[in-house]
């Protein structure tokens, strides 16, 4: 049997990805960069994706499960790393708790000045990124952005006409008492 061009099982392989992986690269990212393409010995750019998902034609149906497997798992162990930073940079654009500076030079005719100004100031509250943290991450906000905690507080009134008092019979009674 002809020896394979590559060595998928090799801990070069998937330090490679791993690499790919730790520097935020998506899987697009991973498929269409040639120098990464050549080499980990991609033939096209589906080749990656046929890996990751179990479906490379050229391994059995075992190299598929586990390699495919070691793949997924090296991803999305380096996409776990960043998630915590990011979700914490969205509640803190959200709460108004980002700082911006702006660097301003001093300009006297066609001469820049040596002197620079660095202003900071904080950003304003941003409802959107307050409002997507609050979706991916309050349960109770997702229930009241449903409808269903006001379905669930409205649940004792009742809604059937045929039920309940008759007004008409309510006030004759109450006339009638006095």
């Amino acid at each position: 049997m002809a020896k394979p061009k590559y060595d998928y099982d090799s801990d070069y392989f998937y330090q490679r990805i791993q690499e790919s992986a730790d520097r935020q690269m998506q899987e697009n990212h991973i498929i269409w960069d040639k120098v990464i393409a050549a080499d980990l010995g991609f033939e096209t750019p589906t080749t990656f994706s046929e890996m990751k998902n179990g479906e490379y034609r050229a391994w059995s149906k075992e190299e598929n499960e586990r390699r495919s497997k070691r793949i997924n798992d090296l991803l999305s162990r380096a996409r776990a790393g960043v998630e915590p930073e990011v979700w914490k940079m969205v509640l803190e654009m959200g709460l108004g708790k980002v700082q911006a500076q702006d660097i301003t030079f001093d300009k006297i005719g066609d001469k820049i000045q040596d002197e620079q100004r660095i202003t900071v100031h904080k950003l304003p509250p941003n409802l959107n990124a307050l409002q997507m943290w609050l979706r991916h991450h309050s349960q109770m906000y997702r229930s009241i952005e449903s409808g269903k905690l006001e379905d669930e507080e409205n649940s004792d009134i009742p809604t059937d006409v045929n039920h309940g008092i008759d007004i008409g019979k309510w006030i004759e009674k109450e006339v009638s008492d006095d």
